[in-house]
């Protein structure tokens, strides 16, 4: 166990319920909330617990809190089959007339006031359902960033936290929106990823200590890819000789680590595109109504000993024709399905990319009604004027393969594969 995290064990039992709300708020505001943020995981644990509760009473379940330097995660691990997953959908909604409906209200509440979620499931059918709540951070409106004179020389060293935040801010002022990653317009968050371990940056620095560029990076959730932020300049001139020093400080830092490659997936003018594959790119519509293609650069970083991907029909000539084009190994799956109960509904996490205009809808439970829900994703999409809406599958997991029809019938394209993204390959799709 990491010694700071707060692990709770008990019942699904009602007299519970104030002990699982005081652990999960005092240890979110020690791990660094605010009191506003605190009592919204205490809010979410309440609603959980409380459902729990209903749907197995007596059962032992284990709430978990961890530090994420950013952002706290509290996850709940429990043995559950009747829980109701699907009120976790974008989507969900309750009818005053619909008594399950009302009695669930509070899972639709706990959705909308955490920031992120997701499921897993293991084979003895025990969920680990994972909340994220971050901190709240200020965005900077890039006020005062302007273009530094050409520069005779230059170094590039390690960025502390301070330094990466500063030039977070002048990223903000000297590039569009789109081209940032969100940890870029709230600069004291990637300090505070820099500060915690979960992210790295590099700087590029002149002869009298002004900071002439960027590049930032983080390991994926899979812990198999490192994906880059950059390199963004701040020279007038766009030095390309400045862009690739970034970049080899960036892969020289990585090459010490087992990840199997290097990504990047930012619309960016000073990206030294000579050092990656391009495996293909999506559609994008700017704030400004601007349409451009951003397209997703990959660097192999280990030999590549191959995997499967699990795949649905529909997909596997598009993926043979990606694969042999991007040389890679792989042995094409068709997984056999997992037996679902009739009523079960399935669920996805919708990530947006306010700045971007974007949203990405990704599998986390299957269920049923897998077009139907899908197809009132889009709806929502649309009502809220998103112009630029993604799928993206884990072939690394069978269960996933199940979408891919409904998201071609939903109008979806694939668009490229990202080696090793998940759990295994990432197959992304855009309408």
């Amino acid at each position: 166990m990491n010694a700071s995290e707060v692990v709770l064990e008990l019942a699904a039992s009602p007299e519970f319920f104030p002990v699982a709300r005081s652990v999960t708020e005092n240890a979110s505001l020690a791990m660094g909330l605010e009191k506003a943020e605190a009592r919204r995981v205490a809010m979410a644990t309440e609603e959980i617990f409380m459902s729990l509760c209903k749907s197995a009473p007596g059962r032992k379940l284990s709430i978990r809190c961890t530090p994420g330097g950013y952002c706290v995660i509290t996850e709940f691990i429990f043995q559950d089959p009747g829980f109701p997953l699907e009120y976790f959908n974008m989507t969900s909604s309750v009818s005053t007339s619909n008594e399950q409906d009302m009695a669930n209200l509070g899972l639709l509440v706990a959705s909308r006031i955490m920031d992120g979620f997701s499921v897993e499931r293991d084979d003895s059918g025990r969920f680990m359902l994972k909340l994220i709540k971050e901190k709240c951070y200020p965005r900077h409106t890039g006020e005062g960033a302007s273009y530094l004179p050409p520069l005779a020389a230059f170094s590039i060293r390690k960025a502390n936290s301070e330094e990466a935040a500063y030039a977070a801010a002048q990223a903000v002022g000297l590039y569009p929106s789109h081209a940032l990653p969100r940890h870029f317009l709230h600069p004291r968050m990637l300090a505070d990823r820099i500060d915690f371990g979960g992210a790295t940056a590099a700087i590029a620095v002149g002869p009298g200590g002004e900071i002439a560029g960027i590049i930032a990076w983080d390991l994926s959730s899979s812990g198999n890819m490192v994906e880059c932020h950059g390199p963004f300049l701040f020279t007038r001139d766009g030095n390309p000789a400045l862009c690739e020093a970034l970049l080899d400080f960036c892969i020289g830092d990585i090459a010490k680590l087992p990840v199997m490659g290097l990504i990047n997936r930012r619309h960016n003018r000073d990206i030294p595109i000579h050092y990656f594959e391009t495996v293909g790119s999506l559609p994008l519509t700017a704030g400004n109504g601007e349409t451009f293609q951003a397209p997703a650069y990959f660097r192999q970083m280990q030999e590549d000993t191959g995997c499967n991907a699990w795949a649905h029909e529909s997909l596997e000539e598009f993926l043979e024709k990606q694969y042999a084009r991007l040389c890679l190994p792989r042995k094409i799956l068709r997984p056999s399905g997992r037996a679902l109960d009739p009523q079960s509904r399935s669920v996805l996490f919708s990530e947006f990319d306010r700045n971007a205009g974007n949203v990405t809808f990704l599998p986390v439970s299957p269920g049923q009604d897998i077009l139907p829900n899908v197809e009132a994703h889009l709806k929502m999409a649309n009502k809220e004027s998103i112009k630029n809406v993604f799928f993206g599958i884990d072939l690394g997991r069978p269960w996933q393969a199940d979408f891919a029809p409904a998201i071609l019938q939903a109008g979806f394209s694939p668009r490229y594969i990202l080696p090793y993204a998940g759990c295994g390959d990432m197959a992304f799709f855009s309408l």
